[in-house]
């Protein structure tokens, strides 16, 4: 299972930060790079707390990744991780925004299969991303603190 979430809002920080020049963007890198690394951790965390049957392997298999200098992908390596994560056939429970993702995970209806839906990267996800949102506006705080000083 794979996520790639576009933060609203971000295109037009990311701007602002790169008004800064190249400490604009190093910052927006680090607080993008933290939040990935703390939405991975929490995800894991979250997978023993949400009464998913896990030997430890879809706790390991959460990971980020860098796509570019200003752009993280959390992802997840195990192919069931997505059937906890949103549940099957008619207990599927699809978080808004995420209907594309999750909607290919309902099954075809071949066989009787409902297993409850145990969120664990999108509750992650939701937190990290106003953490995320917090960390920037106080990061271009700083930045614009220091430039008007200057």
């Amino acid at each position: 299972m794979k996520i790639n979430a576009n933060i609203v809002g971000t295109d037009a920080l990311l701007k602002k930060f790169k008004s800064f020049g190249e400490e604009g963007e190093r910052k927006f890198e680090q607080v993008t790079k933290v939040t990935a690394e703390e939405i991975k951790e929490k995800a894991k965390q979250n997978i023993t707390t949400v009464g998913a049957v896990d030997n430890g392997d879809l706790r390991r298999s959460v990971f980020n990744q860098m796509l570019s200098k200003l752009s993280q992908k959390i992802a997840v390596g195990e192919k069931y991780g997505a059937f906890i994560e949103f549940g099957t056939g008619g207990s599927v429970d699809i978080p808004k925004g995420w209907e594309k993702l999750a909607g290919e995970f309902r099954g075809k209806g071949i066989k009787k299969i409902d297993l409850p839906a145990r969120p664990y990267l999108y509750p992650a996800f939701k937190e990290g991303y106003k953490q995320y949102v917090k960390d920037l506006d106080k990061e271009l705080d700083k930045l614009t603190i220091k430039f008007n000083k200057k």
